[in-house]
């Protein structure tokens, strides 16, 4: 049960990479969903490996299989989280891609 726990936490913390959306330059509200949906997408692997641990911990008895599966979580967290590593990083992605726009101007302003 335990190798099932890491399998999926290993699986959890590199599967969003191969599936999340590139951020899309094209407009403001193109660039906020494609953050938005990678985002989202992020939080909902990290936070499946907890809940694998959990049911693990259901299945086999064995009380740390979701303290190991929230370890994978709060690692999946932390790479998700906007800190200002992570959005710099993204900054120099966009601008790589010859993308004019301000990161995190564009997410934490509002165009009305």
């Amino acid at each position: 049960m335990a190798v099932g726990v890491a399998g999926y936490g290993l699986l959890s913390l590199f599967a969003p990479r191969l599936l999340e959306p590139s951020l899309d330059c094209s407009s403001r509200d193109a660039l906020i969903d494609a953050y938005r949906t990678r985002f989202f997408l992020r939080m909902a692997f990290a936070e499946s490996a907890a809940l694998v641990g959990f049911v693990g911990f259901f299945l086999a008895g064995q009380w740390w299989l979701y303290p190991f599966g929230a370890l994978f979580a709060a690692v999946g967290f932390i790479r998700l989280a906007p800190t200002r590593g992570n959005v710099a990083r993204d900054q120099e992605s966009l601008n790589l891609a010859g993308c004019g726009l301000d990161l995190v101007n564009v997410l934490t302003t509002r165009d009305d």
